[in-house]
């Protein structure tokens, strides 16, 4: 969430988590500066497999109604909240090695999402991988989809401007890949996403943390999940190596519909220039960065 950072993805599902109407997806913005800078210091990329999880994401807005509960390679969250959050487990450092996933996950009323969920620097991008999602917010542009660990995924790229981010407020693209049936439990592949994500122009650079994590901003649910990186596969702390197991489309052009955002579609924050009324449902700010169509 630095804030579908949020992942505001207006997620996330085509049609939605991550953080959709079909024109834009749009992750939640979410503060970073709020959460603070993160509890670790960059050194140089190693190569190393890294197994087991070593970093807490550990955002909770305050009096969003969290319990998030890290033990070691597991977790578990339940919320019931109509402020920002997101939690979870994973490692300092990213890479391409394959994720994987074990828990179940519940979403029971408005948003949430389940999403691998990083950033890299140089450029500065936030990216998410939405494996399972309920009423994912839509802002952005569809670049296509593909195929990849047995389901479909939706590619989704949005700028944020001047909205907080690891390196303090910047401007910076989110790239978003949004899976049709949403899963709680499998390996998530990572380099398929990269190789298809850099087919439409969309790179990544030097990796910063990388977890797996569940975020809301409105909404109830429950996730229970252990995570791990699989002995499989490689990959180092910048843009990985692209895997061939994967087939995609060619970048295709959101429909439109209507002047007013869709129901959990956002309708206003800092920097937001799209449409500030609701086809569906009443306006309301969750922080001073992003309101949402509930």
């Amino acid at each position: 969430m630095a804030t579908f950072t949020k992942l505001a993805v207006a997620f996330l599902a085509a049609a939605g988590s991550l953080a959709a109407p079909l024109e834009v997806l749009d992750v939640v913005e979410r503060n970073v500066t709020e959460r603070g800078e993160p509890d670790f210091t960059l050194g140089a990329h190693n190569f190393r497999k890294r197994q087991s999880p070593n970093y807490s994401q550990d955002y909770i807005a305050s009096g969003a109604n969290v319990q998030f509960t890290p033990n070691g390679a597991s977790f578990g969250v339940t919320f019931n909240t109509q402020s920002d959050f997101v939690v979870g487990r994973g490692w300092t450092t990213g890479d391409s090695t394959p994720i994987t996933m074990s828990g179940t996950a519940s979403f029971t009323s408005g948003v949430g999402l389940l999403s691998v969920y990083g950033w890299s620097t140089s450029p500065l991008v936030e990216y998410y991988i939405i494996e399972d999602a309920l009423n994912p917010p839509q802002q952005g542009t569809i670049k296509g989809t593909f195929t990849s660990d047995g389901g479909t995924y939706t590619v989704w790229e949005h700028q944020q401007v001047n909205q907080p981010s690891i390196q303090g407020t910047s401007t910076f693209n989110q790239y978003l890949s949004i899976r049709t049936s949403g899963r709680s439990t499998g390996t998530v592949t990572l380099a398929n996403h990269f190789k298809q994500w850099a087919s439409y122009g969309m790179s990544l650079g030097s990796m910063n943390y990388q977890t797996v994590s569940v975020e809301s901003w409105s909404g109830a649910g429950k996730v229970q999940m252990t995570v791990g990186k699989s002995a499989a596969g490689g990959g180092t702390g910048t843009t990985p190596p692209a895997s061939t197991s994967v087939s995609g489309t060619q970048p295709t052009t959101p429909a439109t519909g209507g002047s007013c955002a869709a129901m959990y579609g956002q309708c206003g924050g800092t920097g937001f220039t799209g449409s500030t009324c609701c086809s569906s449902g009443t306006c309301k700010a969750a922080n001073s960065y992003y309101s949402q169509c509930l």
